[in-house]
């Protein structure tokens, strides 16, 4: 299954360091799948965009990382 993990752009600033849950699920991912990482800091994409993503990859699942600041 090929599964995407995305964290949204945090609106805040372009100065981050990128969230490390993204890459441990990856690394605890059983062989077999394909994790593929956005991260919105760096590669900001609108709702459009990610669903264009995930139609053309043929992902399986969404996994959406979030702050409690990003939510409000």
């Amino acid at each position: 299954m090929r599964i995407l993990l995305y964290n949204p752009d945090n609106g805040v600033t372009r100065n981050f360091m990128p969230h490390l849950w993204m890459f441990l699920l990856q690394a605890l991912t059983p062989l077999g799948h394909e994790v593929l990482l956005i991260d919105g800091n760096a590669q900001p994409m609108d709702e459009d965009g990610i669903a264009r993503y995930v139609r053309e990859q043929n992902i399986g699942l969404v996994g959406i990382g979030a702050m409690t600041r990003m939510i409000a």
